[in-house]
């Protein structure tokens, strides 16, 4: 029984660091040319709905990529605050769901982090503009399986539609 555990570990080993490795799909896109992953957002966190300087203060330019390169692309406009504009369907409801996510969505993920290595499809979107008062650049795709749930809170948000395939979100 002891020599199984003992056989099992490293089976289990390379398993787990088979998980691992770096994700870095939603990256910073500030600096052109840079290799720079930090995040272009700022440090503050969302309160709740829109209001005051955060909402008026968010300006962003959605460009969705369905084969994840042009020529094919979509450009979005969101402008929050009160009376909330933009080419999304409902700009509010959009503006209040995007103020109260948390600020992981708009940061790099993390080097340390475990993601699934897995192909989830060509879709790219490009996030610039300002976000509570701060510029933010930064780039999803549904390339490792930390992106696509990144993208797929993208999609909840209402920032982006379903997938260009068609898919179901589930």
């Amino acid at each position: 029984m002891i020599k199984r555990a003992v056989l099992a570990l490293p089976v289990l080993v390379l398993v787990l660091a088979g998980c691992g490795g770096t994700d870095t799909s939603a990256t910073s896109t500030a600096a052109a040319g840079s290799n720079d992953t930090s995040a272009t957002s700022g440090s503050s966190s969302a309160s709740g709905p829109t209001s005051g300087i955060a909402a008026a203060d968010t300006v962003l330019t959605i460009e969705v990529y369905p084969d994840g390169s042009l020529p094919d692309h979509e450009t979005i406009s969101l402008t929050c605050g009160e009376g909330a504009t933009g080419t999304v369907d409902d700009p509010q409801g959009v503006c209040d769901r995007l103020l109260a996510e948390k600020d992981d969505l708009w940061a790099p993920i993390p080097a340390d982090t475990a993601c699934t290595m897995i192909y989830g499809g060509p879709e790219k979107v490009v996030i610039t503009g300002t976000l509570r008062g701060e510029p933010i650049s930064m780039e999803y795709t549904r390339s490792g399986g930390c992106s696509i749930a990144r993208y797929e809170r993208l999609i909840a948000i209402g920032l982006v539609g379903p997938l260009a395939t068609g898919q179901a979100i589930t």
